[in-house]
């Protein structure tokens, strides 16, 4: 019996987050159920809150990958944004060091990388209380 053509074949699905162009799906074994919703290069004013309350809706937390120039508290916008940082904090999500900058590490030089990501640390320190 001869074997099936590609287009004899039906039609895979498509996976349910396929639409996210940017995202990853990573599988592998684990004991429970799992997904693991990040979020990148935030906060922002007009976005974040709106996806804050809709986690909350349905009761998933989250790691909120934040560039800390953008809470450094050096102008009214960061300051808002530094007040939503500390809002997803508050709302039990974590956050990530996602540098300072958001400049592309592999571009950079050890020691600049190494600046970075210290330099974003000292600032979740004095925005948030801590860094992650």
């Amino acid at each position: 019996m001869p074997q099936p053509g590609p287009s004899d074949l039906p039609a895979q699905p498509k996976p349910p987050l396929a639409a996210y162009g940017g995202g990853r799906i990573i599988e592998g074994s684990t004991p429970h159920r799992l997904i693991y919703f990040t979020f990148d290069d935030g906060p922002d004013r007009r976005t974040t809150p709106l996806l804050l309350d809709r986690l909350d809706a349905v009761g998933v937390k989250a790691t909120f990958f934040l560039t800390a120039g953008r809470i450094a508290n050096s102008s009214g916008i960061e300051r808002l944004q530094a007040e939503l940082a500390r809002e997803i904090v508050a709302r039990g999500h974590a956050i990530g060091n996602h540098t300072v900058d958001h400049l592309q590490l592999p571009l950079l030089t050890d020691a600049e990388a190494i600046e970075q990501v210290v330099r974003a640390e000292r600032i979740f320190d004095r925005v948030l209380g801590f860094h992650p």
